[in-house]
This record gives C-alpha cells, structure tokens and sequence, in this order.
C-alpha cells in the first residue's frame, strides 16, 4: 500500500506495521481467526489481531465484523479496517423513513444499510475509512478506543481531539460518528473516518424532514462535519490504517513486539465462509433492514379546496398496522373508503407500493361508483398526499 505520511513518522510506522498481502482464499487456506499472537499484553496472555476487507461490499463487511466479535477468542483485542461504497448505515433500532430521504438515496444508487450496533445514520463511501475495535466486554471503554484513533491521527499531523460524545472532531466540526456493542464476554467499538467523502451526496441523502412522524426508534443527532482532506494534502485511506494499525499496537501490546500482520478478507472468503455467510443473508434481508423497526405513526392535517382530511397512518416491524382518513365535511369523500383501503393495506409493507395497490384495488372494487370526475380526481390527489408524506 502506498502511504501519504513523510519523514520520521513514516519511517517509524513502516518499522512497526506489516500488511500481509496473500490472498489466503488462493492458497485454499481456510478463514480462521488468528491465535498466532499469544504474547501476554499488560501482563495478561491475550491475543492481539488485525484484519482489513478487500470488499467495499457494505453487507459483507459487516458480517465480517458480526464473525470477528461472535467468534473470536474472548481474550482477544483485534483490529479490522474496512471501507464501504456509498451507502446509509443507520443504527440497531432506527426507523430509515424518519432518519434518510430514501427517494433520493434510490436516485444516487446508495444502499441502506441496519448495523447491529445503536447510535445514529451515517453516510459511507470509498472517501470514509471505517475501523472496528474488538475487545473483552470487561476490558471496554468506549472513549479509549476514540483516543486510540485520535492520537492515530496525530501522528500523520491531523490536530484531531475527542469530545465530550466521544466524537473525535477537528475544531468543533465531526470528522467521525462511532457506536458501540457489547456481547456476553465480548465488546467493539467502531467508527467512521471522513477523509475524502462527498459531503453533497451525504447531506442529500441525510435530508430527511418529517415533523409529523412519530418514532419510538432512536433519533439521530445531527453535527456539523468536515473531512480529513480539508485538513491535510496527503492523508489517505492507506495513511489512516497505516497510522491507527501502529497505534493499535502501541496501545494494546508490548513494547519490541513483532510487528503485525494485517490479514486480507475478500468477498470470495467471506461468501464461502458458513458463519459469515449466514451473517451476510441476515444483513441484506428485507426483515432486518426494514423490519427491525419501531413503532411509529404517521398522522398529518392536509387541507384542500374541497375538505381538511386527517390522515393517520402506524407501522411495526416495517408493516403498516392502522390506517385512518377522515374528511371534514364528511360527504368530501366516499362513504367508507378508509375502511376499503386499510381492508387492503394493513400487514402490508409500509411502502409507497403497498399504496399504490391498495388504490388501485380500490379503484377496481368501485368502478360502477367511481365515475364522477370529482370523486376520481379527489381520490387520485389523496392517494399522491399519502405516498407524498410515506
């Protein structure tokens, strides 16, 4: 890998990192977790272990990373640096409709991605460097692994700082968001790294304003943010790895210890693997992306020349649970549409196609009422008002 660092830091660095670059899956090596490392850090006899993806897949990444906190060594400390093509990665139990503009995330062609970690959304591309810091539950403490990525940057001359939400900053503005999760006997902390990310494609996709939706899923507080490269000529993806990976080492091994070897996953490693894949098919499902969410409704007031409607609708687990129109005055619309279109609709995805089958069912049941062009045309403006406020 090519570094961005100069002089004494990186010849320091080189002196204590080593990329292995073999592709283990060509050699027909299986993918194991390391136990090469049995050297006692601190006095204790605990592994130390370092992986990087080859795949900017965001699915398989983090079923790699659910591999490496489920089923590595319990005493270990490792290290797995990734990177994602774009997409939106929100947390464990967010609700995406109330935290992304999925229609314009559609547009870009940007996944949406449901980490098993809690926390907030964020936005990743091959400009955002991703780290992952797996240790013993007892040994856990988030703001530490924050500090090991922030004097990580200070060694390539990025004036970073942490903050009171373990956030690291430069000058009050974001450069990275982090979660944690904790297990039985294991725990990681992650983060993001924004080096040279778009930033319009990032707020484009985050601009979500939905004042009326009501969530019992977590909120995502919003900062403001900068990159990296606005702060640096030269740092890079391969300069930030190579700077936390000596940190890393630092932080949790001995001094005059080996230096590291980082061991590469490919998507081919990963699919053939069967914990790994069974991971991955979790994390692309319809039911873990969508339907892991919360309770929350979605009612608002919309006035038209003709009627104020009160239009409600609820959602669990991705699936719509109740919906409710009202018209004052009540003769605006047909007698018992609500109930005709929630007859169609409930336990149905909550989706604009879920919608737009249920009118269109609608319109079908009631062909020999509907051919008054009033009635049609306010029937079509209700049905682009719901799919409108989804």
């Amino acid at each position: 890998m090519s570094l961005a660092i100069r002089g004494s830091t990186a010849r320091t660095l080189a002196r204590w990192c080593h990329y292995s670059l073999v592709n283990r899956t060509s050699a027909g090596v299986p993918l194991t977790i390391s136990r090469q490392y049995t050297t006692p850090l601190n006095q204790l006899t605990e592994p130390i272990q370092c992986y990087v993806s080859k795949s900017d897949d965001p699915f398989t990444n983090l079923a790699i990373e659910e591999w490496l906190l489920r089923h590595g060594d319990p005493h270990s400390y490792i290290l797995y640096l990734w990177r994602n093509r774009p997409c939106v990665v929100i947390g464990r139990n967010q609700n995406p409709w109330k935290e992304c503009n999925l229609d314009a995330m559609h547009q870009y062609g940007v996944d949406l991605v449901r980490r098993q970690s809690g926390g907030g959304t964020v936005y990743h591309d091959l400009g955002n460097s991703l780290y992952t810091i797996v240790m013993p539950r007892k040994k856990f403490v988030r703001r530490i692994s924050a500090e090991l990525v922030a004097r990580a940057l200070h060694m390539i001359d990025i004036p970073a700082q942490v903050n009171e939400r373990n956030d690291i900053v430069i000058d009050n503005l974001k450069i990275s968001g982090s979660a944690y999760k904790i297990t039985g006997e294991r725990a990681y902390h992650h983060g993001t790294m924004l080096i040279h990310s778009d930033l319009t494609t990032l707020s484009e996709c985050l601009k979500n304003d939905k004042p009326h939706m009501i969530s019992k899923g977590v909120e995502s507080v919003r900062s403001p943010v900068t990159k990296l490269g606005e702060h640096s000529l030269t740092v890079d993806h391969d300069a930030f790895c190579q700077a936390v990976l000596y940190e890393f080492q630092r932080t949790f091994g001995l001094p005059g210890a080996r230096p590291l070897d980082l061991v590469p996953i490919d998507n081919q490693t990963a699919a053939s693997h069967p914990l790994i894949s069974k991971y991955l098919a979790s994390y692309r499902s319809w039911d873990w992306i969508y339907g892991q969410t919360p309770l929350f409704t979605n009612a608002w007031k919309p006035s038209y020349p003709w009627a104020t409607l009160d239009i409600s609708i609820a959602s669990k687990h991705g699936r719509i649970t109740q919906f409710e129109i009202n018209s004052l005055p009540a003769g605006a619309l047909p007698q018992n549409i609500s109930q005709d279109l929630r007859d169609s609709i409930l336990t149905h995805p909550y989706s604009t196609e879920t919608i737009e089958q249920a009118f269109r069912t609608y319109r079908n049941l009631k062909q020999e009422s509907m051919r008054d062009p009033v009635i049609i045309e306010r029937i079509r403006q209700l049905e682009l008002e719901v799919i409108r406020h989804l």
